[in-house]
Order: structure tokens, then C-alpha cells, then sequence
């Protein structure tokens, strides 16, 4: 009769459970539920792959178990410039039972030599107006670190298609499918918009340069990607 109120804070939960066990987590989860029947709350810390998912944001990283046998699940991401004075980060819920948020996004101080206390107080909510050029900028920033990891590649001769999906993919950071938006968003002749353009070599294989590298590879047939 005494969890009513209580919030259990853990940070982080691969500490208190081997999130990648389905069993242990599965036992985890039911000592937990137990807990919050009773009026308690849990708050858990994890992390999220390495890599982000197909569609850009942070992927859990653990068995399915943990956000199946939850009752809420946010993933958190960073949006704002990272020399920007504060940061924003977007929370966006992938599990929910009750009314909460679909998405929300805060602001917080990032100068150095403030108090533990300032720096809570610095926290403000970001308005959803505010959210289109955060997301703009953002994309900008992830489209010039795509377009120097690909480049770097071809540089390299890294050049066929799918092999300069994966080796960019790996060196930004991105997604596979969000490289692949990315080389195919800047492949043409035009060097205002474009930054590389492919011919086919054999068995079809689409092979990269760079457009400032020489004398560009035939043009490709309209269609092709």
C-alpha cells in the first residue's frame, strides 16, 4: 500500500535488466506492472541504435518486450543546430494506452558554467510553429553531411550504387533509405542542384562521379534512378 505516488526513475534501464534477453526482460516487466497496479510510476532511461530507423528518427535498441509491456514510450532526438546557445529536442511517442502527447519538443541552456538549478530552469516547451524551421534546418544539416560522406566515397571509388549507399550510410549516420533520397535528390547534370551523375556500366551497374571531377559519364536516360 505504499506506491501510490511513487515515481522510480531508472537511468539506464540496461542496468537493471538485459533489455536484449527476452525472458529477463519479460520477468523485468511483470515486477514492474506490478509496481504501477499498485499506483506507482516507472520512468526508464534506454538508448536507441547507433544508426537510425527507415524513417530518419532514433530506433529502440532492445528486445520489443520493453515498449510492448509499457504503458508510454517516447524517443528523443536532437533538432537544433549543435553550436546553437540552446538545445531542442522533439520527443515522438511510439506506444501509447492513455491521452499523451503525439509529439512534443523542449528547449534548454547548453552554456557552460551554470548552476544545476539554472540550467533547470532554462527548460521551456517550443511551440509547434516554432517546430517547420528547426525541422528545415535540420534536414539541410543532414543533407550536407550525407552529401560529404557520399562524395568522399566516390572520391575514393566507391562509385557503384549500392555499395556507395552502404559505405555513406555508415560514415553519416543516415539511413539507408535516406542516403538513397540523398543520391538520388543531387544526381544530374546541372551543377547549381546537382553535385554527381552516374552512367551504367556492366550488368546495369550505375556508377558515380563526381560532376567537378572531369568530363561527366553519358548522360542517363530520363526515368532511371
Amino acid at each position: 500500500g505504499l506506491c501510490k505516488g511513487v515515481v522510480i526513475i531508472l537511468d539506464t534501464l540496461k542496468k537493471f535488466t538485459d533489455i536484449m534477453s527476452k525472458r529477463e526482460s519479460t520477468g523485468f516487466s511483470k515486477v514492474i506492472r506490478a509496481f504501477v497496479m499498485q499506483g506507482g510510476t516507472c520512468i526508464a532511461l534506454a538508448h536507441v541504435n547507433k544508426n537510425p530507423g527507415e524513417d530518419g528518427r532514433p530506433a529502440y535498441a532492445g528486445t520489443s518486450d520493453i515498449i510492448e509491456d509499457a504503458d508510454c514510450a517516447y524517443t528523443l532526438h536532437v533538432i537544433s543546430d549543435p553550436d546553437a546557445p540552446e538545445k531542442v529536442v522533439e520527443f515522438n511517442n511510439i506506444k501509447r494506452r492513455g491521452d499523451v502527447c503525439q509529439q512534443a519538443a523542449y528547449r534548454y541552456s547548453t552554456k557552460t558554467g551554470i548552476s544545476y538549478s539554472e540550467l533547470l530552469h532554462s527548460i521551456s516547451a517550443v511551440e509547434e510553429e516554432e517546430l517547420l524551421p528547426l525541422h528545415q534546418a535540420k534536414e539541410i544539416r543532414s543533407d550536407a553531411e550525407a552529401i560529404e560522406a557520399i562524395s568522399q566515397c566516390i572520391q575514393e571509388g566507391i562509385s557503384s550504387k549500392m555499395d556507395l549507399v552502404s559505405e555513406a550510410a555508415k560514415r553519416s549516420g543516415l539511413s539507408r533509405r535516406a542516403t538513397i533520397e540523398v543520391v538520388e535528390k543531387y544526381t544530374g547534370t546541372d551543377p547549381a542542384a546537382h553535385r554527381w551523375i552516374y552512367a551504367v556500366g556492366e550488368r546495369g551497374a550505375k556508377i558515380y562521379r563526381l560532376l567537378d571531377t572531369g568530363t561527366p559519364p553519358d548522360t542517363p536516360e530520363d526515368g532511371e534512378s
